[in-house]
């Protein structure tokens, strides 16, 4: 008997035509709209999923995420804050115009400005020596032992074409940060693809470019990505023909899809958290760390796993998740529910009556996520919070996490670089200076930023991992956050499509085969 989403997905059907994709042609259906073009005006994962195909870094990762050459050929550390990198000759980018050391430096400046969104992926860089036509020294504040993992996710752009087209300072959409112009809509990379159209949220169309560098090991000329937030038509789209490869695949049809021959699931872990943040400003409860704490213990992180997210997610006790480096196995535990020492905390808090809050969260950004939203109301009840669930488009609600217009907020953070410091950076270090941008708490304790500067520049590996371990212990003597439990990743695709699942959720176009 068809499942209710199985049924919706054959309804859904027949708004489909017959698309199936030819070896040279490839159809992608994303839940999520790509933001924009501009590859220093976003760190959403989907979106630099699809531009990391047309614009690229000087080191790249290849199908096993080992770090490789990419627009650098070389480097060496000639002392622990001088990186000397060597430009690959003969690049050009997607008009024709040959990469420069001048571009390199360009984009630095503009990934490091005020209305960037990539400042993360160069935050230790103070500047960059050239040294002549073909190499140039990157020169840091400090060591830095994961400089080479944060670049991977500094793209390089063309200085001509970006002046020429009054685009040398970025717009990042989900902070209102800058003016839009047009390196938002339009795109003159030096990777496998260029850009055909595109338009906010609509469809993006990608094509081979001719020009590139390396030698390509497949046959797809053109690549259409296309924004499908409904889990039914997305999963029509892949079982109808109108699409090769679905991201994700609803975890209700996983069965239903694997046991077809025609199509494939294809699954793997993703170093991402999903958690509640609590602003902990002002006179609140959530300032008491009891009630934080009464909250947790009353959450049951087991239902969520198996019932809500239908068994795809993993166990999460800490902000730091399972392939990222500085996790620890201890990290995955989550203390067992506890409504008695709940109660009781909550009265020592003062709460006993418990209070009214409104969660903020998405509905199209991660797997069930406005089912989750709903599911944390009955839980929390039971210790006398009454919370409304305010479920909202992306678009609103990351801009309202960065503006800090949010007490409680439900989403997910993961690490590009798979490395704690990212994390403990981001979401926990104290907002301010291009610090914590992602820091919604309020939260802010000098130690721990100083443990994360420490953090930032130790280049012993097990001295390193001491510093995470103690960083985490202090985060979670805190409460800073609630972690719930690490995602998991699922695509569907058609039989005869070899795709490479990366674990932060990007689709590398060179490592996809259509048979």
């Amino acid at each position: 008997m068809l499942s209710r989403l199985a049924m919706m997905a054959c309804l859904a059907a027949t708004t489909f035509a017959p698309q199936v994709a030819s070896a040279r042609n490839f159809i992608v259906a994303q839940a999520v709209e790509v933001q924009t073009f501009d590859p220093h005006g976003t760190t959403e994962t989907n979106t630099l999923g699809v531009i990391m195909n047309v614009y690229e870094a000087l080191i790249r990762r290849n199908r096993d995420m080992q770090i490789e050459p990419g627009l650098a050929t070389a480097w060496q550390v000639i002392e622990p804050t001088r990186w000397r990198f060597t430009l690959r000759q003969g690049v050009v980018f997607q008009d024709g115009t040959p990469l420069t050391v001048a571009d390199v430096v360009f984009s630095l400046g503009r990934a490091q400005a005020d209305t960037s969104d990539a400042r993360p992926a160069v935050r230790s860089i103070e500047r960059i020596d050239v040294v002549n036509d073909t190499s140039f020294d990157i020169v840091t504040r400090a060591p830095n032992p994961i400089l080479l993992a944060e670049i991977a996710n500094f793209y390089i752009m063309s200085k001509p074409w970006s002046e020429a087209n009054q685009a040398t300072l970025p717009f990042t959409p989900t902070r209102g940060a800058g003016t839009e112009n047009f390196a938002t809509r339009h795109a003159n990379g030096t990777g496998p693809y260029g850009l055909v159209s595109y338009e906010a949220g609509q469809q993006v169309k990608l094509a081979r470019n001719t020009r590139w560098w390396d030698t390509p090991t497949n046959d797809l000329t053109e690549v259409v990505f296309t924004p499908i937030g409904s889990d039914a038509t997305r999963l029509a789209a892949l079982l109808s023909g109108g699409a090769d490869l679905i991201n994700p695949i609803p975890e209700q049809a996983t069965a239903q899809v694997t046991a077809n021959p025609a199509f494939r699931v294809v699954r793997g872990a993703r170093p991402a958290v999903m958690y509640l943040g609590l602003n902990q400003s002002g006179d609140h409860p959530f300032r008491d760390v009891r009630v934080r704490q009464a909250m947790y213990a009353a959450i049951d992180d087991v239902a969520l796993r198996r019932v809500v997210m239908r068994g795809s997610a993993l166990p999460a006790g800490s902000m730091i998740p399972e392939g990222v480096e500085g996790f620890a196995p201890d990290m995955a535990r989550h203390p067992a529910t506890d409504l008695v020492a709940a109660r009781r905390l909550m009265a020592e808090a003062g709460q006993a009556q418990g209070f009214d809050v409104t969660l903020n969260c998405t509905n199209d950004q991660y797997p069930q996520d406005e089912a989750v939203c709903m599911a944390l109301g009955p839980m929390l009840a039971r210790i006398g919070i009454r919370m409304a669930s305010q479920p909202e488009s992306r678009a609103r609600f990351f801009p309202r996490i960065t503006g800090g217009d949010t007490r409680f907020y439900l989403m997910a953070w993961y690490a590009p670089t798979f490395d704690a410091h990212h994390i403990l950076w981001n979401t926990m270090h104290t907002k301010g200076g291009g610090n914590g941008s992602w820091n919604a708490t309020g939260w802010s304790n000098p130690d721990f930023d100083a443990l994360v500067g420490r953090v930032g520049v130790e280049m012993d590996p097990a001295a390193r991992r001491g510093l995470i371990a103690e960083a985490n212990a202090m985060e979670r003597e805190n409460m800073v956050y609630l972690p719930l439990y690490q995602l998991s990743l699922a695509w569907g695709t058609r039989a005869g499509v070899d795709v490479v699942l990366r674990p932060d959720n990007r689709l590398d176009l060179r490592f996809v085969t259509v048979r």
